[in-house]
């Protein structure tokens, strides 16, 4: 889905980095921020399951973590 994203934006003009990160919640939160920044990214967009505790109850806890520690705009899909 990532992939056929990308294409279809990269067709249209936009410039789209797009990368499929494995870990931990809480490790991957960090690493989505961290190749944010180092990219200089506008916009951080991402999907959310929505299956966590309480800390996450209307969004993915990885979401979540993300839109607090990110330093530009956070789109989160359902």
């Amino acid at each position: 889905m990532a992939d056929d994203t990308t294409s279809r934006l990269t067709d249209e003009g936009v410039n789209v980095h797009a990368k499929k990160i494995n870990g931990y919640h809480g490790l991957v939160a960090n690493q989505i921020v961290s190749i944010g920044t180092e990219n200089g990214v506008d916009l951080i967009v991402m999907g959310s399951r929505g299956l966590s505790d309480v800390a996450g109850l209307f969004l993915g806890i990885v979401a979540h973590k993300v839109l607090h520690l990110a330093g530009c705009p956070v789109l989160i899909a359902r």
